[in-house]
C-alpha cells in the first residue's frame, strides 16, 4: 500500500489580502477557459458593504478579532511559462508565476481597488500641508501608497519600462508581458487599465484606453469605486451616505485602532483634534486630513483583516478537481434558519410548549415565504430581501447579503436591543408580516383573483395597485418593498384590512420612483428612502419612521416627504421634469420606466383625429391599460422602435431622428407583441405601416383588405406572419400611430410632439398621485 501526503498535494493557506498579494515577484495569469472580468454593481457594493460592516465592527471596543473573509483563489504552477511574454522579452517573466484555477475575479477586483486607492491616496497627500501634524498622515501615506501598487503591479527590474507589469493577465486575449516595448501586448480590459495606470500614473488615461462599449464592467467598477471612496472620506459629514455608517472621530483615535492604522499606540493630540473634526468644508485642510485618515483605516482592514483561503494544489487536473467541488450544488443555510434556534431558547425559557406560542406562529408565517422556492438561490434571494427590507422599515439599518452580518443584527435586534420575552415577540411579529406583504403583494403567491393582490379585490383601484406594485419590483426598485411592508401590515393585517392607506402609498412611490428615475441617475435615491425610515434634518426635513420606534404610519407623511424630496432636486413641476428627463427617459438606460409611461400615457386615451399621431382623452373602457393582465399580456409585451435603431436603409428616415438619441425617446417608442416586433424589423415606414395596421385593426373582417392593400404597395406580409399578426387582439396604443396614413410623416418633429405630450400625460397623473 502506498501513502501520499495530502497535506502536499492539497497545499492550503489562510491569508491576508496583503500576504496574497505583497509577494512582488508573484504575477497571475487566467487560463483561456475561464471568461473575461464580470463582476457587477451588485459584487462591487456586497464587498464594500462587507468591508465597512467588518471596519464598524473592528472600532468597537470588543472588535478585536473582527476579520472578513472574501472567499477562496485556487491557483496551479503554469505549464508554459513563454507564451505569457512576448517573443524574445524573457526577462520580462515575473520569478513566480501562479495560473488562476479559480478567482480572477477577486484578484482583478482587489487590483481595481488597488489602483483607486492609490491614485485618491496620492492626490490627498499632495494636498496636505507639510507642517505639523500633518506630516504624519503624509510619511504614512508614502508608505501605503507603496503597499497599494502590490495589488496590482508584479516588479520586473530597473533596467525594464517601466519596472513593473501589471499583477493579472489574461490568456484568452493572449496578453504578454514586455520588458521594454509598449503596452499593446495587454488585450483584457483588466490588464490594459493596470498597464495604463502604470505607465501614465493617470486613472483618466488609463480609462481612455479601453473600449467604452466592450469593455465597460472596468469603466462601470472603477467609477464605482471611486464614489465609494467619495462615501468614505465623507464619512465625517453629517447627511453623507456613510455618515455614523462608516466609524470616525474619536472612534477611530484610540491607542488601539490607532496602532492598526499607522502602526504605532501613541496618539498625537493635535493629529486626533483635526480628524475628530466634522465641519470642515470639503478641500479644507482638516477635511483632507480627516478623509486621509479614513481612507488608512479602509487600506488596512483590506490589507490586514480581509482574507482569502488560497489554495494551490499540486498539479493542475486537482486545481479543476477542486474547483468542480467548491462550486458543486449545496444547501446552505439563510440567516433566518439559523435564527430559528434562538428564538426557541427564549421561548423554552418561559416554559411554554412551542406550538402554542405566537412566536411559533410568527415562524410558520415566515416559513410560508419559502415554500414554493425550488433552489437554494431562490430561497437565499428571497431571505435577503426581506432582510434587507425589514432590517431598513424597523430601525433605518443598512444590511447586505452577508450570511454573518444578517446573522448579527437579527441575534443583536432580537436578544440584545429587547429585554422582554413579550418585546421579542413583537419584532418577531413584525418579521413575519413583512414576510406575508412579500409573498402576498410583491411575488402575489396567494391570490383569489390573479389580477389583483389578496385584499384588494373589491376596492375600485385594486388593479392598479396590484398593477403598481408589480412594475415597481420589475423596474428594481427594491427599496420600494420596506415602506410598503409597513403600510401593508398597518392597513391591511392589523386595521380591520382598510386599504385605503395601502393605496395611496403604493401610488405615491410608485410616483416619485418614476419621477425621480427619469430624470435623475440612481445615485442618492435609496439614501432617500433611507432617511423616511431613520428621519433627518437636512436638505430634507423628515421625520423618523422606523417600525422600532413608531407603530403609526401615514400616507400624508409619505407623499410630503416625496413631494420635499422633489422640490429640493428640482423637479417638482412639469416643465423642470420634462426637460431634466431628457437624458434619462431613454429606451437604452430605462425599459421598464419607459414602458411603464406608455401604459400612463396611452390609458383611457384614444387617436386625434385632428393631430394624427397623437391622442385624446376619452371615455372609460375605451383604452383600459394600467391593469396586471394588460402589463402581462403578451400584446403589449415589447418595446417597437418606430424608426428603428439600426434601419436597413438610412435614406427611408428623417436624419434628424438620429440625432441627440431621439431614436431611444419615450416619442419613438410603441408597445407590440414581442414576435410582432420582430416581424416588423428595421424595415422603412411603409412596411411598418401595414404591420401596425394589422395589430391596431377594430375589426377581424379588417384583415384581408390590409393585406390586400399591403400587396398593392409593394409590402409582402407572408402567410406565417399574417397568421401571427391576426392573433393579436386589438392594440389600441397603435390605433393613433396609424392616423398618420402611409405616407406618414414619421420625422423628428412627430417624435418630438409625442415624447412631449406623453411627459405631459404622465406628469398630471403621477403628480396626482403625490398631491402635487
Amino acid at each position: 500500500m502506498y501513502d501520499i501526503n495530502l497535506r502536499e498535494e492539497f497545499s492550503s493557506q489562510g491569508k491576508s489580502l496583503g500576504e496574497l498579494f505583497h509577494r512582488h515577484e508573484e504575477g497571475f495569469i487566467v487560463p483561456n477557459y475561464r471568461h473575461q472580468y464580470t463582476w457587477q454593481e451588485d459584487e462591487i457594493n456586497q464587498l464594500f458593504d462587507d468591508i465597512t460592516l467588518g471596519i464598524r465592527e473592528l472600532s468597537k471596543d470588543d472588535g478585536e478579532g473582527t476579520s472578513t473573509f472574501l472567499g477562496t483563489v485556487i491557483v496551479t504552477d503554469v505549464p508554459s511559462r513563454t507564451e505569457t511574454v512576448r517573443a524574445g522579452e524573457g526577462q520580462a517573466l515575473p520569478s513566480v508565476i501562479q495560473a488562476v484555477v479559480d478567482g480572477q475575479q477577486r484578484i482583478s477586483t482587489v487590483a481595481l481597488l488597488g489602483i483607486q486607492l492609490r491614485d485618491r491616496l496620492k492626490t490627498l497627500k499632495d494636498s496636505l500641508p507639510v507642517s505639523p501634524p500633518y506630516e504624519y498622515l503624509r510619511s504614512h501615506a508614502d508608505d501605503l501608497i507603496g503597499r497599494l501598487e502590490k495589488l496590482y503591479s508584479v516588479w520586473v527590474g530597473r533596467s525594464s519600462d517601466p519596472p513593473c507589469k501589471p499583477k493579472i493577465i489574461h490568456t484568452r486575449t493572449k496578453d504578454r508581458w514586455t520588458f521594454r516595448g509598449d503596452d499593446s501586448t495587454y488585450r483584457s480590459p483588466v490588464a490594459l487599465y493596470i498597464a495604463k495606470y502604470i505607465r501614465t500614473d493617470d486613472v483618466d488615461i488609463a480609462l481612455s484606453s479601453i473600449d467604452r462599449l466592450n469593455d465597460s464592467r472596468v469603466r462601470d467598477n472603477t467609477k464605482l469605486m471611486a464614489d465609494w471612496l467619495d462615501r468614505i472620506c465623507n464619512a465625517h459629514v453629517q447627511d453623507e451616505d456613510l455618515y455614523e455608517q462608516f466609524p470616525v472621530g474619536k472612534k477611530i483615535t484610540t491607542e488601539r485602532m490607532h496602532e492598526y492604522i499607522l502602526g504605532y499606540p501613541e496618539v498625537n493630540e493635535d493629529l486626533r483634534s483635526v480628524i475628530a473634526k466634522t465641519e470642515a468644508n470639503r478641500g479644507h485642510e482638516d477635511w483632507v486630513a480627516a478623509a486621509i485618515y479614513h481612507l488608512f483605516l479602509l487600506s488596512y482592514y483590506l490589507l490586514s483583516r480581509c482574507g482569502i483561503n488560497r489554495l494551490q494544489p499540486k498539479h493542475q487536473e486537482l486545481g479543476y478537481d477542486m474547483f468542480q467541488a467548491l462550486n458543486a450544488t449545496g444547501t446552505p443555510l439563510t440567516a433566518i434558519e439559523t435564527f430559528l434556534p434562538q428564538v426557541m431558547q427564549q421561548e423554552r425559557k418561559e416554559g411554554e410548549g412551542w406550538e402554542q406560542t405566537q412566536s411559533c406562529q410568527s415562524i410558520g408565517i415566515i416559513d410560508k415565504l419559502f415554500e414554493t422556492t425550488t433552489n437554494n438561490q431562490e430561497k437565499t434571494r428571497r431571505s435577503n430581501e426581506l432582510l434587507r427590507a425589514f432590517a431598513l422599515s424597523y430601525e433605518a439599518k443598512k444590511l447586505g447579503n452577508r450570511f454573518s452580518a444578517q446573522r448579527c443584527w437579527l441575534k443583536a435586534a432580537y436578544i440584545t436591543d429587547l429585554r422582554s420575552l413579550n418585546e421579542r415577540r413583537g419584532f418577531l411579529h413584525k418579521l413575519a408580516q413583512a414576510a406575508d406583504f412579500f409573498r402576498v403583494a410583491w411575488y402575489m403567491e396567494e391570490y383569489r383573483d390573479s389580477n389583483r393582490i389578496l385584499g384588494l379585490e373589491d376596492h375600485v383601484e385594486g388593479k392598479l395597485c396590484s398593477f403598481l406594485v408589480q412594475y415597481v419590483r420589475a423596474a428594481n426598485a427594491g427599496l420600494v418593498a420596506p415602506i410598503l411592508a409597513r403600510f401593508y401590515s398597518q392597513y391591511m393585517m392589523e386595521n380591520n384590512a382598510n386599504p385605503e392607506e395601502f393605496i395611496k402609498a403604493i401610488k405615491a412611490c410608485a410616483a416619485f420612483f418614476s419621477l425621480w428615475r427619469s430624470a435623475h441617475s440612481t445615485a442618492g435615491l435609496d439614501e432617500y428612502y433611507r432617511r423616511f425610515f431613520k428621519g433627518a434634518n437636512a436638505p430634507v426635513v423628515v421625520n423618523n419612521h422606523g417600525w422600532k420606534f413608531h407603530s403609526e404610519i401615514q400616507s400624508s407623511d409619505l407623499k410630503k416627504y416625496f413631494a420635499s424630496v422633489l422640490e429640493y432636486n428640482g423637479i417638482a413641476r412639469m416643465d423642470s421634469w420634462v426637460a431634466k428627463s431628457e437624458p434619462f427617459l431613454l429606451y437604452t438606460k430605462l425599459k421598464t420606466v419607459c414602458r411603464f409611461m406608455l401604459f400612463l400615457g396611452g390609458h383611457n386615451r384614444c387617436a386625434d383625429a385632428n393631430e394624427p399621431g397623437l391622442t385624446k382623452e376619452t371615455e372609460e373602457n375605451v383604452c383600459e391599460l394600467l391593469e396586471l393582465n394588460v402589463w402581462k399580456n403578451r400584446d403589449y409585451r415589447s418595446l417597437e422602435h418606430v424608426a428603428p435603431q439600426k434601419p436597413s436603409n438610412f435614406d427611408d428616415w428623417d436624419h434628424a431622428i438620429y440625432a441627440e438619441n431621439r431614436v431611444n425617446s419615450l416619442g419613438n417608442l410603441l408597445l407590440l407583441p414581442q414576435d410582432i416586433n420582430k416581424d416588423v424589423g428595421n424595415g422603412s415606414w411603409k412596411h411598418k405601416y401595414f404591420h401596425y395596421l394589422y395589430v391596431g385593426r377594430p375589426e377581424q373582417e379588417e384583415i384581408a383588405r390590409i393585406r390586400e392593400d399591403a400587396k398593392k404597395n409593394d409590402v409582402g406580409i407572408n402567410s406565417k406572419v399574417a397568421k401571427r399578426l391576426s392573433e393579436c387582439n386589438f392594440n389600441c396604443t397603435v390605433a393613433p400611430i396609424v392616423q398618420l396614413g402611409i405616407d406618414g410623416p414619421w420625422d423628428a418633429s412627430m417624435i418630438d410632439s409625442r415624447t412631449r405630450q406623453l411627459k405631459e400625460i404622465v406628469w398630471n397623473r403621477l403628480a396626482s398621485w403625490l398631491d402635487i
